[in-house]
């Protein structure tokens, strides 16, 4: 499921388009702009269900754009990113209504999530795919067994308990090495309580270089004999 529209507005051509990329499974067609006046120009000719738009287009006209989209009721979820954002400048734009707002370089996840919130669908980035690994500590002890994996990261059935909002460095034995493939997870929901299984959602953080390609490489031999 994806939306048909969004617009990606910031004043770097490059960072809304390397964004409108990382959308590509959030929206049917995206689109980049780089001015207030482009913004306006786009929503004259679509309808986006989303506007991703950077407090760097600067000027008067934008506070009086926030403020006229915001009155629209059909118009878009607006989300803002912000190289520096200071608490009054904040409640100052959340009095017009806006509730969301990403730090600049945009992390491509909170944008789906809150799409997820504001549309009420399970908006993916990464596609997940049923694998059983177990998953231990990185000094060893066991934590449980994955359900599922995806690019960004893993569900999992454990017993050891665990925490929502904490982090964890884990080891998961892919089958390319005997070196397993250490991973710190932050720890976004656990569904259920202890001594009872519990179920736990975990993101991958700060994976990168090899590591990152590995997992990418392994993921690529799931998909060619199993469906996410």
């Amino acid at each position: 499921m994806r939306l048909k529209c969004m617009i990606v507005a910031d004043p770097t051509a490059g960072d809304a388009e390397l964004l409108a990329g990382q959308c590509e499974r959030l929206a049917e067609t995206r689109h980049i702009a780089t001015s207030v006046r482009e913004v306006e120009e786009l929503l004259a000719r679509q309808q986006p269900e989303l506007l991703v738009l950077s407090l760097e287009l600067k000027g008067a006209a934008l506070e009086a754009f926030i403020a006229k989209l915001q009155k629209t009721t059909d118009g878009p979820l607006v989300i803002v990113t912000y190289r520096e954002l200071s608490v009054p400048r904040m409640e100052e734009l959340a009095g017009l209504g806006l509730e969301d707002f990403v730090p600049h370089p945009a992390d491509a996840l909170q944008i789906f999530r809150a799409a997820s919130r504001r549309f009420h669908m399970p908006f993916r980035r990464h596609d997940r795919f049923s694998v059983t690994m177990d998953v231990s500590r990185a000094d060893g002890v066991a934590v449980g067994r994955s359900i599922d994996i995806s690019e960004g990261g893993l569900c999992m059935s454990a017993q050891h308990p665990l925490v929502e909002g904490e982090s964890i460095l884990v080891d998961l034995p892919l089958p390319d090495a005997v070196k397993p493939l250490r991973v710190r997870c932050n720890i976004l929901r656990v569904e259920g309580q202890a001594p009872t299984p519990v179920t736990v959602r975990m993101q991958f953080a700060r994976l990168r270089g090899r590591e990152h390609r590995r997992l990418v490489t392994y993921l690529a031999e799931l998909a060619k004999t199993t469906k996410p």
